[in-house]
């Protein structure tokens, strides 16, 4: 048995919307590629830190420290950081 890799394209998009690959034990050491895999999903969005880590197989505490020898931050700014900012600033300064 082999590994197949199939790239998915969208209607009308020229680059692949997806990456299929299927793991065969005996060509992939899948225990040290799930990591690898799931500390990339998560490190570009695609994945919330709790569904990478199931990806990853491991524990969540050992996935957190996966990222961090990674150095993956699981901590950053999103869409409701500025008015939390401003928030905490109009309160401090009252």
């Amino acid at each position: 048995m082999d590994t197949h890799i199939a790239l998915a394209n969208s209607a009308g998009e020229d680059q692949p919307a997806a990456l299929l690959v299927h793991l065969v034990p005996s060509a992939l050491d899948a225990e040290a590629v799930r990591p690898a895999l799931a500390a990339d999903v998560y490190k570009n969005g695609c994945v919330s830190l709790g569904l990478a880590a199931k990806i990853s197989g491991l524990p969540l505490g050992d996935f957190i420290a996966h990222l961090g020898a990674l150095g993956v931050e699981i901590f950053g700014p999103d869409e409701t950081t500025d008015g939390e900012v401003s928030d905490a600033s109009s309160w401090l300064s009252s």
